[in-house]
């Protein structure tokens, strides 16, 4: 079975806990956690992995708890990736946390962390968070809010972005796997020294994976995912497979990789998975070989 490190928020198997904290949340910040929202979060620009989508502002502030410090791994941001982390504290009194970005369609609901043991009476805010491919380049604001069990709503914590256009040039080495419909597709590369980099191990021999899409169906909307070296990456043979742990409904899925050094494309294939595909294991060793390529 495939594991994952980021659990599926209110909804799923999940401790009781976890469970419980959920439920507050879908009750106090939105009605409507149990009717008609939109948890997918297909429409906005911010996508936050193992979080609860729902349509519509952020709640307003009235009495409730503080974010104490917030921040992201980097302030630079571009659509259609998935490599940054929202970090920090909140006040003790929070059971969740509200993320959304401003003038977006929707927020994200997830429960708030354990303690934090370097913030004294703080929980710890911790979040992958992702950006659509529609994100709007420019000044962007992603808001941070806290909640209580009961309802009450903190002032959001501001993060200023800047949302900038994608070019695959900030890569020595690049491979970038792309597909047209909601399935789960997976990109392994075997480096020269035998060395995989795909879900479960996502940095080796100096390359890194920065997102995986759609991981067990839970739909990012970027179906895409990028293996890539910053630096000059090993020299030798490497293998490209693309897996496909599962198609999420959809009859098939067109797919399209391409490999890249310093912005220039140096391979490219392209294929289509189907239900047979996702057959079988999906860990190290698994997928399709869809390319080699020598690096000098």
């Amino acid at each position: 079975m495939r594991q994952r490190a980021h659990e599926p928020a209110c909804g799923g198997q999940v401790a009781p806990g976890f469970a419980l904290a959920c439920g507050v949340l879908c009750a106090v910040l939105s009605p409507a956690c149990g009717g008609q929202t939109d948890t997918l979060g297909t429409s906005a620009w911010l996508r936050v992995p193992g979080a609860t989508f729902v349509a519509g502002p952020l709640p307003d502030a009235g009495g409730g708890p503080s974010v104490v410090a917030a921040s992201i791994t980097r302030t630079e941001v571009y659509p259609g990736l998935g490599d940054r982390r929202v970090e920090g504290s909140v006040a003790s009194s929070a059971t969740g946390l509200a993320l959304a970005l401003e003038g977006d369609s929707g927020h994200w609901l997830l429960p708030a962390g354990p303690p934090d043991v370097q913030v004294p009476d703080a929980l710890t805010l911790s979040a992958p968070v992702a950006f659509a491919r529609t994100l709007p380049l420019g000044p962007r604001t992603l808001l941070v809010q806290a909640v209580d069990a009961r309802g009450h709503a903190g002032p959001p914590f501001p993060i200023a972005l800047q949302a900038e256009p994608i070019t695959q040039t900030d890569a020595a080495l690049a491979f970038t796997l792309t597909w047209d419909t909601e399935a789960d597709l997976d990109l392994h590369v075997v480096a020269p020294d035998g060395a995989e980099v795909y879900w479960n191990h996502i940095a080796a021999a100096g390359g890194l994976l920065d997102f995986d899409s759609n991981q067990s169906c839970a739909l990012d909307g970027l179906r895409a995912e990028r293996i890539s070296w910053t630096s000059a990456p090993p020299a030798g043979h490497y293998l490209v497979r693309v897996d496909t742990p599962s198609l999420c409904g959809e009859a098939t899925a067109r797919w399209t990789l391409t490999a890249t050094e310093s912005g220039v494309v140096s391979g490219q294939s392209r294929g289509q998975s189907i239900p047979i595909d996702t057959q079988g294991p999906h860990a190290r060793g698994a997928g399709l070989l869809a390319l080699e390529l020598d690096v000098p």
